[in-house]
């Protein structure tokens, strides 16, 4: 494995981290709009540690694939000046929320605003990463299509199973269980289908890969709903969200853009990927100590104080 590739799976990994913590944002704002009580410690300032992984994530790009920006600024110009917007947005309604209304509770039309954009971001981030893929704004294709749906029901389901994984019983744990399936069914089948009828540069090892492991999460649920399994459904679900970005990644090389920009080309000097994989190794231990905290943040005790979205 040369340095660009362990640069592009580096990045595609902190990409994988913001995939998971974005995943539990949905699945808390879906509760949300479900009018179901969310526990106020789940918006601590802890929630923006999903910023980080996707700072890190672009900054790695820039860095490490600086000759790429010219042409991924002009392609992607709209996709990111709507996601820096919604950040923005979204920042100043949480100080709303926390600061300006913490007392008298924040009207509904407020809290739904946090929710939209708080699930319209990843998406946006998820737009821009089909491009990658495809070489086309995900309107322009079919599979451009399946990916972004795809995206948006795997945040869905490993949201919903994340926060609902002390539920083993209930509509709740139904829908979270049937919203995984969905996911699991346009993972291993549906989107590898769409790769293989439709013109693109994917390779097909990676979408086998992805079937492969859709296949053996479903026989994890089926194992869990036995009550027989080692590893809980929740957790399956996860460890393959934080997976997709690098697959996917992996299948399109050796392009940064498909069809367009080969990787090569792309790279900067090979000792800026030498300073980034060292980096992270030296990072490794504080981004571990951050993911225990935001463990620790959504095991922890309920708390009196409520946002919902009534």
């Amino acid at each position: 494995m040369s340095i660009i590739d362990a640069s592009l799976l580096i990045i595609c990994g902190l990409f994988g981290a913001y995939a998971l913590a974005a995943a539990v944002e949905y699945g808390i704002v879906i509760k949300m709009f479900a009018r179901d009580s969310v526990p106020r410690r789940m918006f601590t300032p802890l929630w923006e540690v999903t910023n980080v992984f996707l700072v890190f994530g672009f900054t790695g790009l820039a860095i490490l694939f600086n000759g790429a920006l010219g042409s991924l600024s002009r392609q992607l110009l709209g996709l990111l000046v709507v996601a820096i917007v919604s950040l923005v947005i979204r920042a100043s309604i949480v100080l709303s929320i926390f600061y300006v209304r913490s007392d008298d509770g924040a009207p509904s039309w407020l809290v739904w605003s946090f929710g939209i954009f708080t699930m319209l971001i990843p998406l946006v981030f998820a737009a821009a990463g089909i491009y990658l893929l495809t070489g086309q704004m995900f309107w322009q294709s079919l599979l451009g299509v399946v990916l972004l749906l795809t995206g948006f029901a795997g945040l869905s389901a490993v949201g919903l199973n994340i926060v609902n994984r002390q539920l083993v019983k209930g509509r709740q744990h139904l829908v979270a269980q049937l919203a995984a399936v969905f996911w699991l069914i346009l993972l291993g089948s549906i989107l590898p289908i769409i790769v293989l009828h439709t013109a693109n540069n994917l390779s097909p090892t990676g979408l086998l890969l992805l079937a492969l492991f859709a296949a053996g999460a479903l026989g994890l649920m089926l194992l869990d709903f036995l009550h027989i399994s080692f590893i809980k459904s929740w957790q399956a679900l996860s460890l393959l969200c934080a997976a997709v970005p690098s697959i996917l990644a992996w299948s399109d090389r050796p392009y940064l853009i498909s069809g367009h920009l080969s990787l090569a080309k792309a790279y900067g000097a090979a000792s800026y990927g030498s300073a980034i994989v060292i980096g992270l190794a030296i990072m490794a231990p504080l981004i571990l100590v951050g993911v225990y905290l935001f463990v620790r943040l959504l095991s922890s005790p309920v708390a009196n104080s409520k946002i919902d979205a009534s």
